[in-house]
């Protein structure tokens, strides 16, 4: 049998068309896994009967259940996902007014970032489509969150097609309804998949940088040496957002590595002149790892110089790090010994 949870009206539609049913079903079908969260077809009592007999015997609904959670004192809560290629995390920030979900895409990353937990046990798999959704289906808080980032694990334009199908179904006025302004991916900068997401969809688009020197970033992110920054920036720019979208260029600053006068001059001048904002980011201490934060005063030096050059610049507040839920922390491999780790009750 088939899951249908992750599937997209228009597949829906061609699914059961091919089964010669009535194909106007599909957005009520949609409607009913997705906005009830329904999984019994017999209870999807608008359905036509010989659509509901057709798919009890060949399909069914489930969306993936978080295993364990991980509340932070300032709210965060972070979710551990078992998927079928491997568990992941999902992190839940409420902030005021605006509570947001951090999806992961993979399980493990390739890239291997110096600086990020995520990919230092390498890659296990790709995501499906309702295996992404599963992290915002199946939450408590499912009905507060109004923002999305494909900021968690993994880098998400290597599983383009399964994040586009999410995409897809997360802003789809008949299922989730989530403006696409309100979803944001990040990348490290996959060429050919963030030229896919520019042409077919709205959402914003967040780069991580971090150094404005090409040999600098290299040693940083192995990716440089495929997909250089200037080739990202320059399809960025080639790309304007509009007026509901929204490009930022992300640069964590490392103590004594990327935060010196000469670096900000030069990220000026690489970004003056380009329709992006910048978002300077704290590092997280990884176990390990050589890196250590700049200081506050650095940051501000760094936010103070970009605006004076013109240069939209904001500085990203850190949430969870006490849980290993802020950016460059997800690793999936919460446990249950954890004292601070609890079964999740829905």
């Amino acid at each position: 049998m088939v899951n249908l949870f992750g599937h997209t009206v228009e597949e829906l539609r061609a699914l059961l068309a091919g089964a010669g049913l009535d194909c106007s079903q599909a957005p009520l079908l949609a409607y009913w896994i997705y906005r009830r969260g329904e999984t019994s077809f017999s209870r999807m009592f608008s359905l036509p009967k010989a659509v509901k007999e057709y798919l009890t015997v060949r399909y069914f609904v489930e969306a993936h259940k978080p295993l364990l959670v991980q509340e932070a004192s300032d709210g965060t809560r972070k979710y551990l996902f078992g998927t079928s290629a491997g568990t992941v995390e999902a992190v839940y920030i409420p902030d005021g007014r605006r509570n947001t979900l951090c999806v992961s895409s993979q399980a493990g990353c390739r890239w291997r970032c110096r600086y990020c937990r995520t990919g230092q046990d390498g890659f296990r798999g790709n995501l499906q489509a309702g295996e992404i959704l599963s992290q915002l289906h199946s939450l408590p808080e499912r009905e507060k969150i109004d923002h999305v980032v494909f900021m968690g694990m993994g880098e998400p334009l290597e599983n383009t097609e399964e994040v586009l199908r999410a995409v897809r179904i997360l802003t789809d006025p008949r299922t989730y309804a989530l403006a696409s302004r309100h979803i944001t991916l990040s990348t490290i900068g996959l060429l050919p998949g963030l030229r896919k997401i520019l042409e077919e969809t709205k959402i914003n688009v967040t780069f991580s940088l971090h150094s404005p020197f090409s040999g600098e970033r290299a040693r940083l992110m192995p990716v440089e040496k495929k997909y250089p920054f200037r080739e990202v920036l320059a399809l960025l720019s080639s790309s304007p957002p509009g007026k509901r979208r929204r490009y930022t260029v992300a640069y964590t600053l490392f103590e004594g590595i990327n935060d010196s006068r000469a670096h900000l001059q030069a990220l000026i001048a690489l970004l003056r002149d380009l329709p992006l904002r910048v978002n300077l980011l704290h590092y997280h201490v990884v176990p390990g790892l050589p890196f250590r934060p700049a200081s506050p005063a650095r940051t501000e030096y760094f936010r103070r110089g970009l605006l004076g050059a013109g240069i939209s610049c904001t500085v990203r507040r850190s949430r969870g790090e006490e849980i290993a839920a802020a950016c460059g922390l997800l690793s999936g491999n919460g446990s249950p010994d954890s004292p601070r780790l609890s079964p999740v009750m829905l």
